[in-house]
Protein backbone atom coordinates (compact mmCIF):
# COMPACT_ATOMS: atom_id res chain seq x y z
CA UNK A 1 0.00 0.00 0.00
CA UNK A 2 1.37 3.43 -0.98
CA UNK A 3 2.07 5.97 1.82
CA UNK A 4 -0.66 8.31 0.51
CA UNK A 5 -3.14 5.44 0.54
CA UNK A 6 -2.14 4.48 4.07
CA UNK A 7 -2.69 8.09 5.14
CA UNK A 8 -6.13 8.12 3.55
CA UNK A 9 -7.11 4.85 5.18
CA UNK A 10 -5.92 6.09 8.58
CA UNK A 11 -7.88 9.31 8.18
CA UNK A 12 -11.11 7.54 7.26
CA UNK A 13 -10.75 4.98 10.04
CA UNK A 14 -10.38 7.84 12.53
CA UNK A 15 -13.72 9.26 11.34
CA UNK A 16 -15.92 6.20 11.78
CA UNK A 17 -16.93 4.11 14.78
CA UNK A 18 -18.72 0.79 15.12
CA UNK A 19 -21.89 2.58 16.27
CA UNK A 20 -22.22 4.82 13.22
CA UNK A 21 -23.47 2.08 10.93
CA UNK A 22 -26.26 1.27 13.40
CA UNK A 23 -27.12 4.96 13.67
CA UNK A 24 -27.67 5.07 9.91
CA UNK A 25 -30.45 2.48 10.14
CA UNK A 26 -33.04 2.51 7.37
CA UNK A 27 -36.67 1.65 8.19
CA UNK A 28 -36.89 -2.11 8.56
CA UNK A 29 -33.12 -2.48 9.01
CA UNK A 30 -33.44 -3.31 12.66
CA UNK A 31 -29.86 -4.50 13.06
CA UNK A 32 -28.39 -1.42 11.41
CA UNK A 33 -25.44 -1.71 9.09
CA UNK A 34 -21.68 -1.81 8.80
CA UNK A 35 -19.76 1.33 7.89
CA UNK A 36 -16.34 0.62 6.38
CA UNK A 37 -13.54 2.66 4.78
CA UNK A 38 -13.42 2.59 0.99
CA UNK A 39 -10.26 3.25 -1.03
CA UNK A 40 -9.84 2.76 -4.78
CA UNK A 41 -6.53 3.35 -6.55
CA UNK A 42 -7.32 3.54 -10.26
CA UNK A 43 -3.67 3.28 -11.20
CA UNK A 44 -3.54 -0.19 -9.62
CA UNK A 45 -7.17 -1.37 -9.79
CA UNK A 46 -8.32 0.17 -13.05
CA UNK A 47 -10.85 2.95 -13.60
CA UNK A 48 -13.52 3.16 -10.92
CA UNK A 49 -16.77 2.28 -12.66
CA UNK A 50 -19.82 0.50 -11.25
CA UNK A 51 -19.00 -2.62 -13.25
CA UNK A 52 -15.33 -2.69 -12.19
CA UNK A 53 -16.46 -2.28 -8.58
CA UNK A 54 -18.92 -5.16 -8.99
CA UNK A 55 -16.16 -7.32 -10.43
CA UNK A 56 -13.77 -6.43 -7.61
CA UNK A 57 -16.41 -7.46 -5.07
CA UNK A 58 -16.87 -10.81 -6.80
CA UNK A 59 -20.56 -10.18 -7.42
CA UNK A 60 -20.56 -11.09 -11.15
CA UNK A 61 -20.36 -14.71 -12.26
CA UNK A 62 -20.84 -16.30 -15.71
CA UNK A 63 -23.80 -18.67 -16.08
CA UNK A 64 -25.22 -20.87 -18.84
CA UNK A 65 -28.04 -19.08 -20.72
CA UNK A 66 -30.41 -21.99 -20.00
CA UNK A 67 -29.72 -21.59 -16.27
CA UNK A 68 -30.74 -17.93 -16.53
CA UNK A 69 -33.99 -18.88 -18.26
CA UNK A 70 -34.69 -21.52 -15.60
CA UNK A 71 -34.17 -18.93 -12.86
CA UNK A 72 -36.63 -16.51 -14.48
CA UNK A 73 -39.23 -19.24 -14.72
CA UNK A 74 -38.59 -20.31 -11.12
CA UNK A 75 -39.52 -16.83 -9.88
CA UNK A 76 -42.84 -16.94 -11.69
CA UNK A 77 -43.54 -20.53 -10.70
CA UNK A 78 -43.01 -19.75 -7.00
CA UNK A 79 -44.51 -16.27 -7.19
CA UNK A 80 -41.72 -14.65 -5.15
CA UNK A 81 -38.74 -12.40 -5.81
CA UNK A 82 -36.12 -15.10 -5.18
CA UNK A 83 -38.13 -18.22 -5.96
CA UNK A 84 -38.56 -19.17 -2.29
CA UNK A 85 -42.08 -20.40 -1.51
CA UNK A 86 -41.85 -19.40 2.16
CA UNK A 87 -42.24 -15.76 1.07
CA UNK A 88 -45.71 -16.51 -0.33
CA UNK A 89 -48.47 -15.98 2.27
CA UNK A 90 -51.09 -18.59 2.97
CA UNK A 91 -54.11 -18.44 0.66
CA UNK A 92 -52.27 -16.13 -1.79
CA UNK A 93 -53.42 -13.04 0.13
CA UNK A 94 -52.68 -10.53 -2.66
CA UNK A 95 -53.91 -12.90 -5.41
CA UNK A 96 -50.66 -12.77 -7.37
CA UNK A 97 -49.97 -16.43 -8.13
CA UNK A 98 -50.29 -17.53 -11.74
CA UNK A 99 -52.73 -20.28 -12.59
CA UNK A 100 -51.41 -23.30 -14.48
CA UNK A 101 -52.68 -22.14 -17.87
CA UNK A 102 -51.13 -18.67 -17.55
CA UNK A 103 -47.83 -20.10 -16.37
CA UNK A 104 -47.75 -22.57 -19.29
CA UNK A 105 -48.38 -19.73 -21.73
CA UNK A 106 -45.58 -17.64 -20.22
CA UNK A 107 -43.24 -20.63 -20.17
CA UNK A 108 -43.75 -21.00 -23.91
CA UNK A 109 -43.09 -17.29 -24.45
CA UNK A 110 -39.83 -17.56 -22.51
CA UNK A 111 -38.81 -20.48 -24.70
CA UNK A 112 -39.63 -18.40 -27.78
CA UNK A 113 -37.51 -15.59 -26.38
CA UNK A 114 -34.54 -17.89 -25.81
CA UNK A 115 -34.82 -19.25 -29.35
CA UNK A 116 -34.90 -15.68 -30.73
CA UNK A 117 -31.76 -14.80 -28.80
CA UNK A 118 -29.96 -17.97 -29.85
CA UNK A 119 -30.84 -17.36 -33.50
CA UNK A 120 -30.08 -13.62 -33.68
CA UNK A 121 -27.17 -13.17 -31.28
CA UNK A 122 -23.58 -14.29 -31.14
CA UNK A 123 -21.76 -14.93 -27.85
CA UNK A 124 -25.02 -15.46 -25.96
CA UNK A 125 -23.98 -15.53 -22.32
CA UNK A 126 -25.71 -15.72 -18.97
CA UNK A 127 -24.60 -13.79 -15.89
CA UNK A 128 -25.45 -13.80 -12.21
CA UNK A 129 -25.19 -10.61 -10.15
CA UNK A 130 -25.42 -11.53 -6.49
CA UNK A 131 -24.17 -10.43 -3.07
CA UNK A 132 -25.27 -13.53 -1.18
CA UNK A 133 -27.59 -16.54 -1.42
CA UNK A 134 -30.72 -14.51 -0.65
CA UNK A 135 -31.05 -12.87 -4.06
CA UNK A 136 -29.51 -12.91 -7.54
CA UNK A 137 -30.19 -10.85 -10.64
CA UNK A 138 -29.84 -13.14 -13.64
CA UNK A 139 -29.21 -11.56 -17.04
CA UNK A 140 -28.50 -12.52 -20.64
CA UNK A 141 -26.18 -10.72 -23.05
CA UNK A 142 -25.30 -11.25 -26.70
CA UNK A 143 -23.91 -9.42 -29.71
CA UNK A 144 -25.01 -8.88 -33.32
CA UNK A 145 -24.28 -6.22 -35.92
CA UNK A 146 -21.74 -4.55 -33.57
CA UNK A 147 -24.48 -4.05 -30.98
CA UNK A 148 -24.81 -5.74 -27.60
CA UNK A 149 -28.18 -6.70 -26.14
CA UNK A 150 -28.86 -7.18 -22.45
CA UNK A 151 -31.96 -8.64 -20.77
CA UNK A 152 -32.81 -8.90 -17.08
CA UNK A 153 -35.88 -8.58 -14.82
CA UNK A 154 -36.55 -5.51 -12.70
CA UNK A 155 -34.95 -5.62 -9.25
CA UNK A 156 -37.27 -5.54 -6.21
CA UNK A 157 -36.42 -3.09 -3.43
CA UNK A 158 -37.30 -4.05 0.13
CA UNK A 159 -35.88 -0.67 1.23
CA UNK A 160 -37.56 2.51 0.04
CA UNK A 161 -35.66 5.82 0.15
CA UNK A 162 -37.65 8.87 1.25
CA UNK A 163 -36.96 12.29 2.79
CA UNK A 164 -36.37 10.70 6.19
CA UNK A 165 -33.82 8.13 5.00
CA UNK A 166 -30.45 8.32 6.77
CA UNK A 167 -28.57 8.68 3.48
CA UNK A 168 -29.86 11.40 1.20
CA UNK A 169 -28.59 11.35 -2.36
CA UNK A 170 -29.40 13.31 -5.49
CA UNK A 171 -29.84 10.63 -8.14
CA UNK A 172 -28.45 11.53 -11.55
CA UNK A 173 -31.09 11.75 -14.22
CA UNK A 174 -30.66 9.13 -16.94
CA UNK A 175 -29.02 10.45 -20.08
CA UNK A 176 -31.14 10.89 -23.15
CA UNK A 177 -31.14 7.66 -25.16
CA UNK A 178 -29.10 7.91 -28.34
CA UNK A 179 -30.84 7.11 -31.62
CA UNK A 180 -30.12 3.51 -32.48
CA UNK A 181 -29.10 2.30 -35.90
CA UNK A 182 -31.44 0.58 -38.30
CA UNK A 183 -29.55 -2.67 -37.70
CA UNK A 184 -29.96 -2.32 -33.94
CA UNK A 185 -33.64 -1.50 -34.32
CA UNK A 186 -34.23 -4.59 -36.47
CA UNK A 187 -32.45 -6.61 -33.79
CA UNK A 188 -34.45 -5.14 -30.91
CA UNK A 189 -37.92 -5.12 -32.44
CA UNK A 190 -38.78 -8.86 -32.45
CA UNK A 191 -37.27 -9.31 -28.97
CA UNK A 192 -39.23 -6.35 -27.62
CA UNK A 193 -42.40 -7.73 -29.20
CA UNK A 194 -41.99 -10.94 -27.20
CA UNK A 195 -41.30 -8.93 -24.04
CA UNK A 196 -44.48 -6.93 -24.66
CA UNK A 197 -46.44 -10.17 -24.91
CA UNK A 198 -45.00 -11.27 -21.58
CA UNK A 199 -45.82 -7.93 -20.00
CA UNK A 200 -45.48 -7.24 -16.26
CA UNK A 201 -46.60 -9.36 -13.34
CA UNK A 202 -46.28 -8.95 -9.58
CA UNK A 203 -44.30 -11.12 -7.18
CA UNK A 204 -44.31 -11.43 -3.42
CA UNK A 205 -41.50 -10.02 -1.33
CA UNK A 206 -41.74 -9.89 2.46
CA UNK A 207 -45.43 -10.30 3.19
CA UNK A 208 -47.19 -10.25 6.52
CA UNK A 209 -46.09 -8.70 9.77
CA UNK A 210 -47.12 -5.28 8.50
CA UNK A 211 -44.84 -5.31 5.45
CA UNK A 212 -47.11 -6.70 2.71
CA UNK A 213 -44.47 -6.08 0.06
CA UNK A 214 -45.26 -6.92 -3.55
CA UNK A 215 -42.98 -6.02 -6.45
CA UNK A 216 -43.39 -5.37 -10.15
CA UNK A 217 -41.59 -7.94 -12.29
CA UNK A 218 -40.81 -7.30 -15.94
CA UNK A 219 -37.93 -8.05 -18.27
CA UNK A 220 -35.92 -4.98 -19.29
CA UNK A 221 -34.12 -4.70 -22.64
CA UNK A 222 -30.93 -2.67 -23.21
CA UNK A 223 -28.82 -2.13 -26.34
CA UNK A 224 -25.27 -0.70 -26.14
CA UNK A 225 -22.08 -0.74 -28.25
CA UNK A 226 -19.99 -2.85 -25.82
CA UNK A 227 -20.50 -5.69 -23.35
CA UNK A 228 -19.37 -3.60 -20.36
CA UNK A 229 -21.77 -0.80 -21.30
CA UNK A 230 -24.70 -3.16 -21.70
CA UNK A 231 -24.15 -4.82 -18.30
CA UNK A 232 -23.86 -1.42 -16.60
CA UNK A 233 -26.99 -0.13 -18.31
CA UNK A 234 -28.84 -3.30 -17.31
CA UNK A 235 -27.90 -2.59 -13.69
CA UNK A 236 -29.26 0.95 -14.03
CA UNK A 237 -32.43 0.11 -15.94
CA UNK A 238 -33.43 -2.78 -13.67
CA UNK A 239 -32.87 -0.72 -10.51
CA UNK A 240 -29.94 -2.72 -9.14
CA UNK A 241 -27.80 0.43 -9.42
CA UNK A 242 -28.37 4.12 -8.75
CA UNK A 243 -25.70 6.78 -9.23
CA UNK A 244 -25.83 10.19 -7.61
CA UNK A 245 -24.21 12.59 -5.19
CA UNK A 246 -24.44 12.69 -1.40
CA UNK A 247 -26.59 15.50 -0.05
CA UNK A 248 -26.81 14.59 3.66
CA UNK A 249 -26.20 12.00 6.35
CA UNK A 250 -29.13 11.87 8.77
CA UNK A 251 -28.57 9.57 11.77
CA UNK A 252 -31.92 8.07 12.78
CA UNK A 253 -31.19 7.34 16.46
CA UNK A 254 -33.26 9.10 19.10
CA UNK A 255 -30.33 9.95 21.36
CA UNK A 256 -27.35 12.11 20.39
CA UNK A 257 -25.69 10.89 17.19
CA UNK A 258 -22.00 10.09 17.19
CA UNK A 259 -20.05 13.38 16.93
CA UNK A 260 -17.90 11.78 14.23
CA UNK A 261 -20.79 12.34 11.79
CA UNK A 262 -19.94 16.04 11.65
CA UNK A 263 -16.30 15.27 10.89
CA UNK A 264 -17.29 12.69 8.29
CA UNK A 265 -19.58 15.22 6.61
CA UNK A 266 -16.72 17.75 6.54
CA UNK A 267 -14.51 15.09 4.97
CA UNK A 268 -17.06 14.53 2.21
CA UNK A 269 -17.30 18.28 1.58
CA UNK A 270 -13.53 18.35 1.09
CA UNK A 271 -13.70 15.76 -1.69
CA UNK A 272 -13.89 16.64 -5.36
CA UNK A 273 -15.82 14.61 -7.93
CA UNK A 274 -18.05 13.27 -5.15
CA UNK A 275 -20.26 10.30 -6.04
CA UNK A 276 -22.60 7.72 -4.54
CA UNK A 277 -23.17 4.25 -5.95
CA UNK A 278 -26.20 2.51 -4.46
CA UNK A 279 -26.38 -1.22 -5.17
CA UNK A 280 -29.67 -2.87 -4.18
CA UNK A 281 -29.92 -6.65 -4.06
CA UNK A 282 -33.59 -6.81 -2.95
CA UNK A 283 -33.05 -6.91 0.83
CA UNK A 284 -29.37 -5.92 0.89
CA UNK A 285 -28.16 -2.35 0.39
CA UNK A 286 -24.63 -1.15 -0.37
CA UNK A 287 -23.94 2.60 -0.46
CA UNK A 288 -20.49 3.56 -1.71
CA UNK A 289 -19.94 7.26 -0.88
CA UNK A 290 -16.63 8.61 -2.18
CA UNK A 291 -14.71 11.27 -4.02
CA UNK A 292 -11.19 12.39 -4.92
CA UNK A 293 -9.28 13.58 -1.85
CA UNK A 294 -6.26 15.86 -1.73
CA UNK A 295 -3.21 15.60 0.46
CA UNK A 296 -1.64 18.89 1.59
CA UNK A 297 2.04 19.76 1.84
CA UNK A 298 2.30 18.30 5.35
CA UNK A 299 1.16 14.89 4.05
CA UNK A 300 -2.23 14.98 5.76
CA UNK A 301 -5.73 14.78 4.29
CA UNK A 302 -7.72 18.00 4.80
CA UNK A 303 -11.06 17.42 6.54
CA UNK A 304 -12.64 20.49 5.03
CA UNK A 305 -12.23 22.46 1.81
CA UNK A 306 -9.26 24.83 1.70
CA UNK A 307 -9.40 28.16 -0.12
CA UNK A 308 -5.65 27.88 -0.67
CA UNK A 309 -5.69 24.47 -2.29
CA UNK A 310 -7.67 23.85 -5.43
CA UNK A 311 -6.60 20.50 -6.84
CA UNK A 312 -6.77 19.88 -10.54
CA UNK A 313 -8.80 16.93 -11.68
CA UNK A 314 -6.89 13.71 -12.12
CA UNK A 315 -7.57 11.28 -14.89
CA UNK A 316 -10.11 8.60 -13.94
CA UNK A 317 -7.45 6.09 -14.99
CA UNK A 318 -4.98 7.31 -12.31
CA UNK A 319 -7.18 8.90 -9.65
CA UNK A 320 -7.42 7.75 -6.07
CA UNK A 321 -10.94 7.63 -4.65
CA UNK A 322 -11.73 7.56 -0.94
CA UNK A 323 -14.81 7.44 1.25
CA UNK A 324 -16.95 4.89 3.04
CA UNK A 325 -19.32 2.06 2.21
CA UNK A 326 -22.45 1.27 4.23
CA UNK A 327 -23.71 -2.31 3.99
CA UNK A 328 -27.13 -2.86 5.50
CA UNK A 329 -29.94 -5.40 5.29
CA UNK A 330 -33.70 -5.24 5.59
CA UNK A 331 -34.76 -7.45 8.51
CA UNK A 332 -37.98 -9.43 8.14
CA UNK A 333 -39.45 -9.55 11.63
CA UNK A 334 -43.20 -10.25 11.47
Amino acid sequence: MQPDTEQLLSTIQSLITSEMGWQLSFPGHEDGGELEPFIWNAGEQGELTPLNLVRSEGWLQAMAPTAVLDSWLALERAGSVNGETWLVPDRDAAELLLDSATYAEREQLYQTLLEQLQTQLQDLQGWQLSYDADYALMLLTGEAEKQWIGLAPSVPHATQIDDHAPIQMAVLSPSEPQPISEAANSLESPIQATLDRLGPIQLYGYYGGGYNQTHNHRLQLVTEPTLDQVIEQVMLKTGLLQIGSLTALQPTVHDSPDPCFEQLTQFFHALSEQRVYRFSFWNSEHFYMFGQPTIDSSGTVPLQPSSEHNPSKRSPKTATWAGVVLRSRFTYNP
